[in-house]
């Protein structure tokens, strides 16, 4: 009963459930006058975080595991009496999660080595899965190169979590990725449901690559069409190439007048504010690593919540004055 109300309270809190999730205050919400008219600029930063738990060894799937051991989900449950190393689809020997060939059991058998070896027990504590190519067993070749037997033995780890911070370091919102950092339509128009909930500036550190996901997406152009999608100063510098003119003409901050004080020498927000808040989530890894997906949501989005009341409270110490902005002016 516990855990069907705990799934609800976390369908609840996706997307636009948080109690902030429609927070303003001086820090994330700027005032400018141009030609005499006053308009206002928000921002949110979006940035993920390497925490996880443990899911279904099949890419991307988001089935729930039925325990915290097992490798599949139900819907896939049937993929243990097959043989572990990609691409073979043999049935395992008994006691083993490989097939027959030689090849495909002496990778198991390095595996478990890594766990036998007392020189290796240090990193095996900080391993939950590995994959293992073994170099001593001669692989079949292509015509291209050689390609080497891969496997997977372990439990998968869910990829990241993704939040949306506002540059006051309010979280708005919380999503679990499965297979990699990639933003996409759902995440996105989970948390900004309507053109006028989206914020007007957005930094993400992989911009680039969202402008040109959504430059192809009509529908996702026009929901997103007013907003910038920038990438902070920082990553813009260390993981951008001045050679990528797409980037530099789409993503680059100081395109926007507004974004940067001349006469400060000042950004307009602070774009670090999801990179601080992730280092504060990572402090809860060891509590949730091992957690199923209900009690692991509902940890996270309590946690947050009550750190957003905390932090809300600091913002009115120093008279930046936090609010709530009407539903009506975010929902169409």
């Amino acid at each position: 009963r516990l855990a069907h109300a705990m799934e609800d309270r976390n369908r609840f809190m996706a997307g636009t459930g948080q109690e902030q999730w429609a927070h303003a205050c001086e820090l994330c919400r700027k005032f400018f006058i141009r030609n005499g008219q006053e308009y206002t600029l928000t921002c949110a930063i979006t940035d993920g975080v390497s925490i996880g738990r443990p899911c279904c060894a099949i890419h991307n799937c988001p089935n729930a595991l039925s325990s915290n051991r097992a490798r599949y989900c139900s819907s896939h449950s049937t993929l243990e009496s097959i043989c572990a190393v990609e691409g073979c689809d043999q049935r395992v020997e008994d006691g083993l999660r490989t097939c027959s060939l030689a090849e495909h059991m002496l990778l198991e058998s390095n595996y478990k080595a890594i766990g036998q070896s007392f020189n290796l027990l240090k990193t095996q504590l900080q391993l939950e899965e590995v994959e293992v190519a073994t170099k001593n067993v001669e692989a079949k070749r292509t015509e291209k190169k050689d390609v080497k037997p891969m496997a997977r033995f372990a439990r998968r780890r869910t990829h990241n979590e993704q939040l949306v911070v506002r540059p006051c370091g309010i979280i708005l919102a919380r999503g679990t990725f499965y297979g990699a950092e990639a933003l996409g339509s759902e995440f996105l128009t989970t948390v900004f449901p309507s053109r006028r909930s989206a914020p007007d500036v957005l930094f993400y550190d992989n911009n680039c690559q969202l402008h040109r996901y959504i430059a192809d997406h009509p529908r996702l152009q026009e929901h997103f069409q007013d907003t910038a999608l920038v990438v902070d100063i920082f990553h813009f510098k260390s993981k951008h190439s001045e050679k990528d003119l797409y980037c530099n003409r789409h993503c680059n901050a100081l395109a926007y007048p507004e974004l940067f004080d001349e006469e400060s020498k000042t950004w307009t927000f602070n774009s670090s504010a999801c990179e601080q808040t992730n280092a504060w989530l990572n402090n809860f890894q060891p509590i949730v690593r091992e957690m199923l997906p209900v009690r692991y949501e509902f940890f996270l989005d309590e946690v947050i919540k009550e750190r957003n009341r905390h932090r809300v409270e600091e913002l009115q110490k120093r008279g930046h004055m936090p609010h709530l902005v009407p539903a009506s002016e975010l929902i169409d």
